[in-house]
């Protein structure tokens, strides 16, 4: 992973652009990358870097990966289904066999000619093709059954970005950016069992084997430019103009059958599946933000107004909408001084529904679900602001943070489901009822000498309604968690950092609560020695407690690792051990509109091994 972010440009590139150095961090790759949930895994990788500057006014660079990988997982869930008239608890099991290839590069161009102008050129492209074979085994009162999953996904994804500014005079500067993004997915699922599914969902023919399989086509063309001119009317004063454009071209098929024993084919075309849709959007905005300053605070409000054009085309059927919108934007910076500083932003968004959403026909979501979506749906409207203030003091060796986040829908789609069992049927409307997110998070860390204490904290509200089975509820989930921890700081001896975390979590739904608490203690230990040794450590104890199903588990986890490499040498050698105690799972628990899940996702075994390595 470490890697990855130099290829990305590495901690230069959190000086330019923080917000793009932690993007990184949650990306598809970064993920894949970091992900420990598996039994099994054998995996082929390699990757390139090339940095070249080709003159004194440009730069390229740019890196190429490649990875073939075989990963078993499994996991076993307890999933409570609420908010209906019978409720009722499932257990499933699930073991995936996964082959995942892919390949991804990139290309960077730098130039910058004077100091008056930049351009700068990026591609990226990802190719991969996966394949999973899993079996799913679901036990609930009304069900005992076993489902195969075969999968096979191939995609292409290309996106490609200009960006080029110029210095104009004195005042003014202008900026062009635009990127063109390529997206061609075509998964193909099927699911194999030896009792019906979905019944009175799908229309399936009475067979020996029920062998479902479902083709997907997705392929969009994204287009986005955005002009903007920089006006420094006085060091107090400047006005921002912006012109900007995005557009989207969208072709989405769907087919679903059922494979008959006798080589014949059951179309489900018949019973409402089947897509064949089309989906234009085109989005013009113009925006203009004034930038003044008063004493040590800044301010910037700002207007975008924005015409919205799409075109919906399903199978020879077309329809064209338009909607006008003005969204607001304000931010104020208060600079007390360099040290502490206080942020306030404010906005209102817009969000346009996916092609998957508007994709009117039905189409199998999964083995227990069906949806339908519903071209005339439109945008999502919701308010988002944030207030946060840091303060650091060198001289104290203090730093204190503190961050709150409020989201207000106004105007939201919402899924409405129809449950039976643990199958459902789910397609989506327009909400207009209000529903809210509130965050608040903070910490403070203090170093007296050699030491330092840190304490921080988080709590999270969220409120939704639900539509199950033509009744809406309101749900409510809250949460908070705290952490209090020391590490050292010593030169010539074992550095100990020590951390304890208190997690309680409630979900409200029906007038029935449903608690949640975690405690973890965690130990990490680092010592370098005798100049060329250095050993690492760490230990972590967790006591999980679903106190609505009277659910307590306990699990410690320990890895050890010790490193030997005289300084100068290229030869290291290390020996290092994983999951000391055995432990065979974690544990974790999420819900969602009418299911409470508890899940168990297994894990690799206690491994030990000695590794050799050699830097060029």
């Amino acid at each position: 992973f470490n890697d990855y972010l130099e290829f990305e440009g590495g901690f230069g590139k959190l000086l330019d652009d923080a917000g793009s150095y932690f993007s990184l961090f949650n990306s598809d790759f970064a993920q894949y990358l970091n992900n420990q949930d598996f039994t099994d895994n054998m995996n082929q990788f390699g990757a390139l870097n090339v940095r070249q500057s080709v003159s004194n006014h440009t730069d390229i660079s740019g890196y190429l990966i490649t990875s073939n990988s075989k990963t078993q997982t499994a996991s076993s869930a307890l999933n409570s289904y609420q908010n209906i008239d019978d409720p009722f608890n499932e257990n499933r099991t699930v073991a995936n066999n996964l082959n995942n290839f892919f390949t991804i590069g990139k290309i960077t161009v730098d130039y910058d000619p004077s100091y008056k102008e930049d351009f700068a050129y990026n591609a990226f492209v990802k190719v991969t093709n996966n394949d999973s074979n899993g079996l799913l085994n679901t036990v609930s009162p009304n069900q005992n059954n076993t489902i195969q999953t075969l999968t096979d996904v191939v995609a292409l994804n290309l996106k490609q970005n200009i960006t080029y500014s110029r210095k104009l005079s004195k005042a003014h500067t202008a900026t062009l950016e635009t990127t063109y993004n390529f997206q061609n997915d075509k998964p193909i699922t099927e699911w194999l069992t030896n009792q019906q599914i979905l019944q009175g969902l799908i229309p399936l023919e009475d067979d020996t084997l029920f062998n479902i399989l479902q083709t997907k086509k997705s392929r969009s063309h994204n287009f986005s430019a955005i002009l903007k001119d920089y006006w420094v009317i006085n060091n107090f004063n400047h006005l921002y103009t912006s012109f900007g454009i995005n557009t989207s071209f969208n072709d989405f098929f769907t087919e679903d059958v059922q494979l008959l024993s006798d080589d014949g084919i059951n179309n489900f075309n018949s019973a409402g599946f089947g897509n064949d849709f089309g989906y234009h959007f085109i989005d013009t905005y113009l925006g203009l933000e004034y930038k003044f300053q008063v004493g040590i605070a800044t301010f910037k409000p700002a207007l975008f107004y924005h015409g919205y054009l799409w075109r919906t085309q399903q199978f020879e059927t077309a329809e064209t909408f338009t909607k006008n919108l003005f969204l607001p934007q304000f931010t104020t910076k208060v600079e007390f001084n360099n040290s502490e500083k206080l942020n306030f932003r404010y906005r209102l968004n817009a969000r346009f529904p996916g092609i998957n959403q508007l994709a009117n026909n039905f189409i199998l979501s999964n083995f227990n679900s069906v949806f339908r979506g519903d071209n005339q749906l439109e945008n999502q409207l919701y308010h988002t602001a944030s207030l946060s203030y840091y303060k650091f003091s060198l001289f104290r060796n203090l730093n204190f943070n503190l961050n709150t986040s409020f989201n207000k829908r106004v105007q939201n789609i919402k899924t409405v489901s129809e449950l039976n069992g643990i199958e459902s049927f789910n397609t989506s409307i327009m909400f207009d009822q209000p529903e809210h997110n509130w965050t608040v998070s903070g910490g403070v860390s203090k170093k007296i000498n050699k030491i330092r204490y840190n304490l921080s904290s988080r709590f999270s509200y969220n409120d939704f309604f639900q539509i199950l089975n033509n009744e809406t509820d309101l749900n409510i989930s809250k949460s908070i968690s705290s952490t209090i921890g020391i590490e050292t700081s010593f030169k010539n001896h074992p550095n100990l950092e020590i951390n304890y975390t208190k997690d309680f979590s409630n979900y409200q739904a029906s007038g029935i609560n449903n608690e949640f608490d975690n405690d973890r203690f965690e130990v990490i230990l680092e010592y370098d020695f005798l100049k060329d040794f250095i050993f690492k450590a760490d230990y972590t104890y967790d006591n999980y407690n679903n106190k609505s199903q009277a659910i307590n588990n306990t699990f410690d986890t320990a890895n050890a690792s010790l490193f030997y490499q005289i300084e100068d040498s290229p030869w290291g050698f290390e020996v290092n051990a994983t999951n000391i105690f055995d432990v065979r799972f974690k544990q974790q628990n999420s819900f969602n509109a009418f299911v409470i899940s508890d899940t168990r996702t297994f894990i690799l075994p206690r491994i030990v091994m000695f590794k050799l390595s050699y830097k060029l």
